[in-house]
């Protein structure tokens, strides 16, 4: 839980990249899917695949994300294009953190991300 409150500040103060084309953004809700994921790869790396010598986190990190963009049907360039956006307008930025928190709240009590996305590698 503490991971997640450090990436969700880490998001919010972000605040130094160049302005995105409106137009070339993911809108709110899907952000907030894809964020949620991944943060809950982040928590997945750190929790499990840190403490797994035969295992590069840095790696597997990797694949996740490229799982996680590939699940999305998305590109790496269009969520970094994203991110920068909101991140660089915290009145957009401020409900997708906001929702992302309620959300991990109340799936406290659920098994670490299965949900959605397969982590298994």
């Amino acid at each position: 839980m503490r991971l997640c409150i450090i990436f969700l500040i880490l998001f919010a103060t972000a605040c130094n990249s160049p302005e995105a084309n409106k137009s070339a953004i993911l809108p709110p809700e899907k952000m907030i899917s894809v964020l949620s994921d991944f943060m809950d790869a982040d928590i997945y790396v750190y929790e499990y695949i840190k403490n797994d010598s035969t295992k590069n986190p840095q790696m597997e990190s990797a694949a996740l994300q490229k799982r996680i963009f590939s699940n999305h049907k998305i590109s790496r360039k269009l969520f970094y294009e994203s991110y920068k956006y909101y991140s660089t307008h915290p009145s957009a930025f401020q409900p997708i953190l906001d929702t992302i928190i309620v959300r991990t709240q109340k799936n406290k009590t659920k098994p670490l991300k299965m949900r959605t996305l397969d982590l298994s590698i």
